[in-house]
């Protein structure tokens, strides 16, 4: 996740672990793996709930989390903030470890504030950081997920809430690179955190996991498809004669390479039906939730993203 100064990525990052680690979102929890990080970012949202924002990072740190569906983990991640202040285009070296953590990656998360993002008055570093990112967009040619955050949408008036296009006009250049490729995602998401709510904050990351997983599913599922057809070709193969041939070349029957081709690929088979059953789930979780409602005091304008 990629945000300068003052967007409120920090606070975004530990409101969507506090709302997703302790009850969760739709069954969907995410629980830190190292200690350290765990009671961090427990106190962090403890503060956060009374009103007390965290400080600004400045540094580019990653942290390791377990994904759960109905409290089983189905998918380790690495969750990396990146601060927009550390990267400069004429420092060749913050570049490239950008271009090499969005190589690496399934997605990006940009936060913009969103009243500096309506008023067109995002600063001139961010802008490049902006043209970095689309140059590195161009060149990924697999599947990749961008979370565009808005925060503070709170701050908006009822009217500039409603204005989509002044809102994301600062964004067309990064929007139409995300369009003119066939590779990349993406989906807008308003947030806001305050003492007195919490909105739309967890849906940035499941967005990001739901993508990341369902590109390994349908690569896991091609290698299962092949796996099953071994043992297929095993069983096919077992009988009578298959005995007797083993019994003097004191090799393995196709009758026991077919019993322990099965012992391998079923339990994987389980595991990833079971992935595939959360990631539908979370799925018509995502596409349901109406991102604005929470903005507004009528619902007379319907958005679909």
């Amino acid at each position: 996740m990629i945000g300068n100064k003052e967007t409120g990525k920090t606070t975004s990052m530990i409101s969507a672990y506090g709302v997703l680690s302790k009850n969760g979102v739709s069954g969907f929890k995410i629980k830190a793996l190292n200690e350290s990080d765990k009671s961090e970012l427990d106190s962090l949202f403890i503060n956060l709930k009374r009103g007390e924002y965290p400080l600004a990072t400045a540094k580019r740190s990653t942290y390791f989390f377990d994904l759960l569906y109905k409290d089983s983990p189905i998918h380790r991640f690495e969750w990396k903030d990146f601060n927009g202040g550390i990267i400069n285009e004429k420092n060749i070296e913050s570049v490239q470890v950008l271009k090499e953590d969005m190589q690496e990656s399934s997605g990006i998360m940009l936060f913009f504030d969103a009243e500096k993002l309506y008023n067109n008055s995002i600063d001139t570093k961010v802008r490049r950081i902006l043209h970095i990112i689309s140059q590195n967009l161009v060149s990924i040619e697999r599947v990749f997920y961008v979370a565009i955050v808005i925060t503070k949408f709170d701050l908006l008036t009822d009217f500039q809430r409603h204005d989509i296009d002044t809102l994301l006009s600062p964004l067309k250049p990064l929007i139409c690179n995300i369009q003119n490729s066939e590779y990349v995602y993406s989906l807008w998401i308003p947030t806001s955190c305050t003492a007195n709510g919490m909105i739309n904050v967890g849906i940035p990351i499941l967005y990001m996991l739901h993508g990341s997983m369902s590109t390994y599913c349908d690569d896991k599922y091609a290698e299962l498809v092949d796996e099953i057809q071994k043992y297929q070709n095993y069983v096919d193969n077992s009988g009578f004669f298959d005995d007797i041939v083993s019994f003097f070349s004191d090799e393995k029957t196709y009758r026991q390479l077919a019993q322990e081709k099965y012992n391998q690929v079923q339990p994987q088979i389980e595991y990833y039906n079971n992935v595939i059953e959360a990631l539908k789930h979370l799925q018509k979780y995502i596409e349901d939730v109406d991102l604005l409602k929470d903005f507004f005091l009528t619902k007379k304008i319907k958005y679909n993203f």
